[in-house]
């Protein structure tokens, strides 16, 4: 396996969501029913760092998740909220209880991207 294929960071996302950082791009996984009904067969969303424009980033609430989403040349970019997150194949959705894990992440994205 080169060194290219093991990931660097990776976290846990709400309802069987995984967001994996590599060293030149980013996989969101999902599996799972919910995640079938939002997001049918699509299968795992590979994003090259060298492509993300931005990155909106939503913070969990006492009653509500937040949410990462990336945004690059040519993708759907999501500007409805919590709900069109959800729905949205860039953006992963996270609980409160994640979210730290999740700030981290961000922060070392934007340090990969910045290189």
């Amino acid at each position: 396996m080169a060194s290219d294929d093991k990931p660097i960071m990776e976290v846990q996302g709400f309802g069987k969501q995984k967001l994996i950082l590599f060293k030149n791009k980013i996989v969101i996984q999902r599996s799972g029913v919910r995640q079938f009904f939002l997001h049918g067969l699509k299968g795992d969303k590979e994003i090259y760092l060298k492509n993300i424009s931005g990155i909106q980033f939503k913070k969990a609430g006492t009653f509500h998740n937040g949410y990462i989403q990336f945004d690059f040349m040519g993708g759907q970019q999501g500007l409805g909220g919590l709900w069109e997150a959800v729905q949205n194949e860039n953006s992963v959705v996270f609980s409160a209880a994640q979210q730290k894990d999740f700030e981290k992440i961000k922060d070392r994205i934007e340090k990969e991207i910045h290189k």
